[in-house]
Protein backbone atom coordinates (compact mmCIF):
# COMPACT_ATOMS: atom_id res chain seq x y z
CA UNK A 1 0.00 0.00 0.00
CA UNK A 2 2.81 2.12 0.48
CA UNK A 3 6.20 3.22 -1.41
CA UNK A 4 9.49 2.17 1.16
CA UNK A 5 11.37 4.97 -0.22
CA UNK A 6 8.80 8.01 -0.27
CA UNK A 7 8.03 7.71 3.05
CA UNK A 8 10.02 9.87 6.11
CA UNK A 9 13.58 8.85 7.06
CA UNK A 10 13.84 7.51 10.58
CA UNK A 11 14.52 10.23 12.99
CA UNK A 12 18.57 9.82 14.11
CA UNK A 13 22.15 10.57 14.70
CA UNK A 14 25.30 9.00 14.12
CA UNK A 15 26.82 8.12 17.41
CA UNK A 16 23.59 9.51 19.43
CA UNK A 17 23.48 6.36 21.63
CA UNK A 18 26.88 6.41 23.12
CA UNK A 19 25.77 8.59 26.14
CA UNK A 20 22.23 6.47 26.41
CA UNK A 21 22.21 3.49 29.04
CA UNK A 22 23.80 0.25 27.77
CA UNK A 23 20.64 -1.70 27.29
CA UNK A 24 19.78 0.54 24.14
CA UNK A 25 23.13 -0.14 22.43
CA UNK A 26 22.47 -4.10 23.00
CA UNK A 27 19.49 -3.46 21.24
CA UNK A 28 20.60 -2.02 18.40
CA UNK A 29 23.08 -4.56 18.26
CA UNK A 30 20.71 -8.41 18.80
CA UNK A 31 21.77 -8.59 22.07
CA UNK A 32 19.12 -6.89 24.08
CA UNK A 33 16.23 -8.90 26.13
CA UNK A 34 13.37 -8.44 23.52
CA UNK A 35 12.06 -11.83 22.02
CA UNK A 36 13.03 -10.01 18.33
CA UNK A 37 16.86 -9.79 18.03
CA UNK A 38 18.55 -8.09 15.02
CA UNK A 39 21.22 -6.54 14.39
CA UNK A 40 19.88 -2.83 13.35
CA UNK A 41 22.79 -1.37 11.95
CA UNK A 42 22.74 -4.01 8.94
CA UNK A 43 19.51 -2.10 7.60
CA UNK A 44 19.76 -0.14 4.57
CA UNK A 45 17.36 3.01 4.65
CA UNK A 46 14.79 0.81 1.91
CA UNK A 47 14.48 -1.79 4.27
CA UNK A 48 13.75 0.59 7.41
CA UNK A 49 11.47 1.41 4.54
CA UNK A 50 9.89 -1.72 4.33
CA UNK A 51 9.47 -1.51 8.22
CA UNK A 52 7.23 1.65 7.75
CA UNK A 53 5.76 0.75 5.32
CA UNK A 54 4.08 -2.51 6.45
CA UNK A 55 3.44 -0.72 9.45
CA UNK A 56 1.45 1.88 8.26
CA UNK A 57 -0.43 -0.76 6.08
CA UNK A 58 -1.67 -2.45 9.50
CA UNK A 59 -2.71 1.39 10.63
CA UNK A 60 -4.80 1.75 7.43
CA UNK A 61 -6.37 -1.63 8.08
CA UNK A 62 -7.38 -0.36 11.83
CA UNK A 63 -8.38 2.63 10.34
CA UNK A 64 -11.06 1.06 7.64
CA UNK A 65 -12.24 -1.03 10.54
CA UNK A 66 -13.04 1.48 12.42
CA UNK A 67 -15.11 3.13 9.77
CA UNK A 68 -16.84 0.45 9.76
CA UNK A 69 -17.62 0.96 13.46
CA UNK A 70 -18.65 4.72 12.82
CA UNK A 71 -20.57 3.94 10.08
CA UNK A 72 -22.79 1.58 11.67
CA UNK A 73 -23.13 4.03 14.87
CA UNK A 74 -24.60 6.69 11.90
CA UNK A 75 -27.11 4.23 10.34
CA UNK A 76 -28.04 3.02 13.40
CA UNK A 77 -29.35 6.49 14.65
CA UNK A 78 -27.10 6.83 17.53
CA UNK A 79 -23.96 9.52 16.13
CA UNK A 80 -24.98 11.99 18.06
CA UNK A 81 -25.68 9.78 21.00
CA UNK A 82 -22.05 8.19 21.25
CA UNK A 83 -19.25 8.84 22.42
CA UNK A 84 -15.87 7.54 20.46
CA UNK A 85 -12.43 7.56 22.35
CA UNK A 86 -9.48 5.98 20.24
CA UNK A 87 -6.01 5.77 21.26
CA UNK A 88 -3.65 2.64 21.81
CA UNK A 89 -0.95 1.62 24.55
CA UNK A 90 2.24 2.94 23.03
CA UNK A 91 3.84 4.13 19.69
CA UNK A 92 6.63 2.40 17.78
CA UNK A 93 10.21 2.52 17.20
CA UNK A 94 10.33 2.30 13.43
CA UNK A 95 13.59 2.86 13.23
CA UNK A 96 14.15 6.04 15.09
CA UNK A 97 17.04 6.09 17.04
CA UNK A 98 18.17 3.20 15.09
CA UNK A 99 16.08 1.16 17.23
CA UNK A 100 12.73 -1.19 16.03
CA UNK A 101 9.49 -2.41 17.94
CA UNK A 102 9.24 -1.93 21.93
CA UNK A 103 10.71 -1.75 25.32
CA UNK A 104 12.40 0.81 28.17
CA UNK A 105 13.68 2.99 25.77
CA UNK A 106 10.76 5.94 26.51
CA UNK A 107 11.54 8.52 23.90
CA UNK A 108 8.43 10.64 22.92
CA UNK A 109 8.25 7.91 19.64
CA UNK A 110 7.43 5.16 22.08
CA UNK A 111 5.88 6.50 24.98
CA UNK A 112 3.53 9.28 23.42
CA UNK A 113 -0.07 7.49 22.70
CA UNK A 114 -2.59 9.26 20.10
CA UNK A 115 -6.13 10.04 21.09
CA UNK A 116 -9.08 11.15 19.35
CA UNK A 117 -12.38 11.85 20.73
CA UNK A 118 -15.82 12.25 18.84
CA UNK A 119 -18.83 13.44 20.53
CA UNK A 120 -21.27 15.49 18.54
CA UNK A 121 -22.99 18.24 19.90
CA UNK A 122 -20.72 18.06 23.30
CA UNK A 123 -16.90 17.72 21.83
CA UNK A 124 -16.23 20.99 18.98
CA UNK A 125 -15.31 19.34 15.70
CA UNK A 126 -11.64 19.65 14.81
CA UNK A 127 -10.30 20.65 17.87
CA UNK A 128 -6.71 20.35 18.93
CA UNK A 129 -5.50 20.08 22.67
CA UNK A 130 -1.97 20.37 23.60
CA UNK A 131 -2.47 19.53 27.19
CA UNK A 132 -0.40 16.97 29.55
CA UNK A 133 -2.53 13.60 29.97
CA UNK A 134 -2.40 10.04 31.06
CA UNK A 135 -3.93 6.92 30.18
CA UNK A 136 -5.46 6.57 33.61
CA UNK A 137 -7.20 9.53 33.54
CA UNK A 138 -9.86 7.85 30.88
CA UNK A 139 -11.83 6.11 33.66
CA UNK A 140 -12.39 8.89 35.08
CA UNK A 141 -13.05 11.30 32.43
CA UNK A 142 -15.70 8.67 30.69
CA UNK A 143 -17.44 8.17 34.35
CA UNK A 144 -17.46 12.10 34.27
CA UNK A 145 -19.06 12.53 31.16
CA UNK A 146 -21.79 9.75 31.93
CA UNK A 147 -22.52 11.75 35.48
CA UNK A 148 -20.90 8.52 37.29
CA UNK A 149 -18.64 9.17 40.58
CA UNK A 150 -15.52 7.49 40.56
CA UNK A 151 -14.98 5.27 43.07
CA UNK A 152 -12.39 5.53 45.57
CA UNK A 153 -8.68 4.58 44.50
CA UNK A 154 -8.66 5.69 40.97
CA UNK A 155 -5.76 7.96 40.48
CA UNK A 156 -6.56 9.31 37.13
CA UNK A 157 -8.26 12.67 36.29
CA UNK A 158 -11.24 13.57 34.09
CA UNK A 159 -10.41 15.23 30.93
CA UNK A 160 -13.93 16.45 29.85
CA UNK A 161 -12.70 20.26 31.16
CA UNK A 162 -9.85 19.96 28.69
CA UNK A 163 -12.76 18.61 25.90
CA UNK A 164 -15.13 21.21 26.84
CA UNK A 165 -12.22 23.98 26.31
CA UNK A 166 -10.77 24.98 29.51
CA UNK A 167 -7.23 25.60 28.73
CA UNK A 168 -6.19 25.78 31.46
CA UNK A 169 -7.16 21.97 32.98
CA UNK A 170 -4.47 18.95 32.39
CA UNK A 171 -1.50 17.95 34.29
CA UNK A 172 1.78 19.58 34.87
CA UNK A 173 3.54 16.51 34.41
CA UNK A 174 2.93 12.68 32.74
CA UNK A 175 4.19 9.71 34.45
CA UNK A 176 5.31 6.40 32.53
CA UNK A 177 6.41 3.44 34.02
CA UNK A 178 8.35 0.18 33.10
CA UNK A 179 8.85 -3.04 34.87
CA UNK A 180 9.78 -5.91 33.28
CA UNK A 181 12.15 -8.53 34.89
CA UNK A 182 13.28 -10.00 31.39
CA UNK A 183 15.19 -7.32 31.13
CA UNK A 184 16.11 -6.72 34.47
CA UNK A 185 15.29 -3.00 34.41
CA UNK A 186 12.47 -0.56 36.16
CA UNK A 187 12.12 2.23 34.84
CA UNK A 188 10.27 5.50 35.96
CA UNK A 189 10.02 8.91 33.63
CA UNK A 190 8.60 12.07 34.53
CA UNK A 191 7.77 14.10 31.76
CA UNK A 192 7.14 17.93 31.59
CA UNK A 193 7.25 20.64 28.64
CA UNK A 194 10.45 21.34 29.00
CA UNK A 195 11.98 18.07 30.40
CA UNK A 196 11.93 14.72 30.38
CA UNK A 197 13.99 12.18 33.20
CA UNK A 198 13.64 8.39 33.51
CA UNK A 199 14.95 6.71 36.53
CA UNK A 200 16.65 3.12 36.54
CA UNK A 201 16.22 1.32 39.67
CA UNK A 202 19.16 0.25 41.36
CA UNK A 203 21.30 1.86 38.38
CA UNK A 204 23.75 4.85 37.93
CA UNK A 205 22.89 5.58 34.59
CA UNK A 206 19.60 7.23 33.62
CA UNK A 207 18.17 9.56 31.24
CA UNK A 208 17.33 13.68 30.83
CA UNK A 209 16.31 15.70 27.97
CA UNK A 210 16.00 18.54 27.07
CA UNK A 211 12.52 18.38 25.16
CA UNK A 212 12.69 22.34 23.96
CA UNK A 213 16.52 22.38 22.51
CA UNK A 214 16.65 19.30 21.95
CA UNK A 215 13.34 17.69 20.73
CA UNK A 216 14.29 14.88 19.01
CA UNK A 217 16.32 13.58 22.32
CA UNK A 218 19.61 13.18 20.51
CA UNK A 219 21.14 14.37 23.71
CA UNK A 220 21.14 12.93 27.21
CA UNK A 221 22.11 15.47 30.05
CA UNK A 222 21.59 12.81 33.18
CA UNK A 223 25.39 13.28 34.24
CA UNK A 224 25.90 16.96 32.37
CA UNK A 225 26.78 19.22 35.70
CA UNK A 226 25.03 22.50 34.10
CA UNK A 227 21.51 20.47 34.48
CA UNK A 228 22.17 18.95 38.06
CA UNK A 229 19.80 21.44 39.53
CA UNK A 230 17.11 20.49 36.82
CA UNK A 231 17.83 16.97 37.35
CA UNK A 232 17.56 17.09 41.17
CA UNK A 233 14.27 19.26 40.51
CA UNK A 234 12.91 16.47 38.60
CA UNK A 235 13.95 13.43 40.76
CA UNK A 236 11.83 15.06 43.46
CA UNK A 237 8.51 15.35 41.09
CA UNK A 238 9.05 12.16 40.31
CA UNK A 239 9.27 11.11 43.64
CA UNK A 240 6.27 13.37 44.87
CA UNK A 241 4.10 11.32 41.61
CA UNK A 242 5.09 7.70 42.96
CA UNK A 243 3.84 9.04 46.88
CA UNK A 244 0.95 10.14 45.00
CA UNK A 245 0.52 6.82 42.50
CA UNK A 246 0.41 4.50 45.78
CA UNK A 247 -2.44 2.60 46.10
CA UNK A 248 -5.02 4.36 48.24
CA UNK A 249 -6.95 2.26 51.11
CA UNK A 250 -10.55 1.80 51.37
CA UNK A 251 -12.50 5.09 52.93
CA UNK A 252 -12.77 4.57 56.60
CA UNK A 253 -16.48 4.07 57.55
CA UNK A 254 -16.29 2.47 61.24
CA UNK A 255 -15.86 5.02 64.19
CA UNK A 256 -12.20 4.80 65.93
Amino acid sequence: MYDPDALAKPVRREGELEDKPPHFRRHRTGHGCSNEKYDYRRLTDHQWGEVKAAYYGMVSLVDENVGRVLAALKEQGLEEDTLVMFTNDHGEMLGDHGLLFKGPFHYDCLIKAPMIVSWPGVVPKGSRYTQITEHVDILPTLLDLAGVPAPNGVQGMSMAPILRGDAGAGRDCALTEFNCYDWGLMAKTITTREYKLTYYAGERFGELFDRVNDPDEFVNHWDDPEYARVKEQLLRRLLDRLIQTEDTLPLRIGKY
